[in-house]
């Protein structure tokens, strides 16, 4: 009898791996050899706008930029045309606790779906808005993010979230899909992905507040019914197919790890504002990952095209972003772009999880945000660019 208990313990354990190791498979398709192909990009236009980027719509020619100061106790949020650079329309969100359903601490995040508007205050609410701004219910939820995206599916609407914790000397970054229910804190569906990365916080003391750069962090996005996501400590990134549940890791053994120096971060942290470490109680320390960094973020840059940013010219303030056929990982070209203290933000210990630039290669536009060198002031900046062969 106990040889037959026995047996079946056995037969059990090896049924439970066995569906434990199914649900671990992920397909991996290697992305060979590449030569990198440069185009020239002819810039024709640029308008500058102040404020602070907080999304953009390129369907709807429309990027949305709150304004430096609040205006009578309310936020002002400008839609603007990326055509013209012209105000379409201001939009007065009151000021104030970001526990109350109709008022806003620091709106961060504005995105356009299927009629209604999405908008995030910092880290804590997001509140739903009609197409004439009229708010139409608020849910809670708290802790910061890498990244968020809002997409539906049939009737209902889910987002994407980047959820960043902290977890002893590191930060560990979760992709999480949620439902959003009206009125309701959103529910949790689903965790696609998890990784861990370091973090500074662990590193500052009473004499010492030290900022990196060059630094780890993880990506993510939804576009056509697919969830691309990475972590730029590796060299690949994922599909998640929103329909069979299925995962695909797209190997691109091309990519080379970034080799920066102190000095590299020292230039970035000093950007426009050299002086603002005195300002500091404690000595602000400039440092560099000691992780590999194999990339600086991963972005929808148009029809069955995504892109990810591969090499940074400290000195000419540039990128290199390669662009990908988003369902094949096949490499399409390369194409460089100036980048300014958004980015800087982006690839450091001090990012937010606020996206500060958006890429449209169908269209030509590249909106990016940047500071103004006298006083620091947030500009958004709209370019208008034609792509040579």
């Amino acid at each position: 009898m106990q040889k037959i208990y026995l047996f079946i313990i056995v037969v059990v354990s090896i049924v439970t791996l066995s569906c434990g190791a199914k649900k671990q498979e992920e397909k991996k398709i290697l992305i060979g050899d590449v030569n990198i192909k440069l185009k020239v990009l002819e810039n024709i236009d640029q308008k500058k706008v102040d404020g602070s980027i907080l999304g953009a719509d390129f369907k709807r020619k429309h990027v949305y930029i709150r304004e430096l100061l609040p205006e009578n106790r309310n936020h002002i949020i400008r839609l603007v045309d990326i055509t013209n650079g012209k105000v379409v329309q201001r939009v007065p969100l009151r000021a104030g606790d970001f526990q109350s359903p109709d008022e806003f601490s620091e709106p961060t995040h504005i995105q356009y779906l299927d009629g209604k508007y999405y908008i995030f205050d910092h880290n804590d609410k997001i509140v739903v808005f009609d197409d004439k701004f009229h708010r139409l219910n608020s849910s809670m939820i708290h802790g910061s993010r890498s990244f968020v995206d809002f997409y539906n599916e049939g009737e209902s609407i889910f987002f994407l979230l980047g959820r960043r914790r902290i977890k002893r000397k590191n930060l560990t970054c979760n992709a999480l899909l949620y439902r959003l229910e009206k009125s309701q804190r959103p529910v949790e569906e689903s965790k696609i992905f998890t990784t861990d990365q370091p973090s500074a916080w662990a590193l500052h003391d009473k004499k010492h507040y030290y900022v990196g750069f060059f630094w780890p962090n993880c990506w993510g996005f939804e576009k056509d019914g697919e969830i691309y996501y990475s972590d730029n400590q590796q060299k690949k990134y994922y599909l998640y197919d929103l329909k069979t549940r299925e995962k695909t890791a797209f190997e691109l053994p091309y990519l080379k790890e970034n080799s920066f120096s102190a000095e590299d971060a020292q230039k970035l942290g000093n950007y426009k504002n050299p002086l603002w470490p005195k300002k500091m109680k404690h000595k602000v320390v400039y440092i560099k990952s000691k992780q590999p960094v194999y990339h600086f973020g991963l972005f929808d840059v148009g029809e069955k095209k995504i892109g990810l940013i591969a090499e940074i010219d400290v000195d000419k303030l540039t990128f290199r972003m390669d662009v990908l056929n988003s369902l094949s990982g096949k490499y399409l070209w390369s194409i460089k772009l100036p980048f300014g203290e958004g980015f800087m933000r982006m690839i450091s210990t001090g990012d937010s999880g606020f996206l500060r630039h958006h890429i449209n290669l169908d269209e030509g536009y590249y909106l990016w945000s940047d500071v103004d060198e006298e006083n620091m002031d947030a500009h958004v900046l709209i370019n208008r660019f034609r792509i040579r062969e």
